[in-house]
């Protein structure tokens, strides 16, 4: 691999195509270049990408930032998104997606999968922590405050870990729409900008079919429900399914207009 100035003129063309591709988006965008790589970010927020050049071939392998607990199902269909085969230092750790693209036909599909898997995630970590202080009362709510917790407990801990996952929240909001998938309640319709983008994300997966080396799916393991049906959800034991809760609200319903 080498820097931009020395790559091969179609592997520094792609290059430059991504950018602007992306500037569509993020107008601010800036790179950082270095010996071997173009790091891509915003001004305020961390990189969320490095393209890396080749010398001797007219193509790029792209790094982006993610959480490799979370398994990428690729948005386009025609990028292969690998995982490096050995994530141990932190940098790794950080970036641990890459693709290659070789075609300028490529560049609108590498930009997508940058937008919504990456770039999210580039927000500094003394913001994201403001920005999900409204996520940090647990569903369930009652874990007890004791450092005797029963193994029970223990899972509906790691549940929540998977809810509240940065990347899999991303990639299901993104699938599934900010609204609610049980009662369709949208927080940005009823109080307008205050409430954009708002909504909890609940993990459906059998507790008992959670195995070591799991790794969430966004899109199969993950719903976005609004804080009511969330501690409805949860109210029951065992938790109630989506299916369900959706059967109570349309069942009560037809009660109440039965009555009018």
């Amino acid at each position: 691999m080498s820097s931009h100035g020395k790559a091969k003129s179609g592997s520094r063309s792609l290059c430059l195509e991504l950018q602007k591709d992306l500037q569509k988006t993020i107008p601010d965008l800036r790179v950082s270049e270095s010996k071997q790589t173009c790091g891509l970010y915003e001004p305020g927020r961390n990189r969320f990408a490095y393209v890396y050049h080749r010398t001797d071939q007219d193509l790029i392998r792209v790094y982006f930032r993610g959480d490799s607990s979370v398994k990428l199902i690729d948005p386009t269909g025609h990028i292969d998104i690998q995982v490096r085969p050995k994530i141990e230092s932190g940098w790794e750790k950080e970036f641990p997606y890459f693709f290659v693209i070789s075609k300028s036909t490529e560049v609108d599909l590498a930009t997508k999968i940058l937008l919504i898997y990456s770039y999210p995630l580039s927000v500094k970590k003394s913001r994201q922590k403001e920005s999900l202080k409204e996520y940090t009362v647990l569903i369930p709510e009652e874990i007890p405050d004791t450092t005797g917790l029963m193994e029970g407990t223990t899972r509906r801990i790691r549940v929540n870990v998977y809810e509240r996952n940065q990347t899999a929240r991303t990639l299901c909001i993104e699938h599934y729409g900010a609204k609610c998938f049980i009662c369709g309640f949208n927080f940005e319709f009823v109080y307008g900008e205050l409430g954009k983008g708002y909504i909890h994300v609940h993990h459906i997966k059998p507790l008992a079919e959670i195995k070591s080396g799991y790794q969430v799916n966004p899109i199969e393991d993950l719903r976005p429900v609004c804080p009511n049906c969330h501690a409805m959800i949860h109210r029951a034991s065992p938790p109630a399914t989506c299916k369900e809760i959706r059967k109570l609200i349309e069942e009560n319903a037809l009660k109440r207009n039965s009555h009018d």
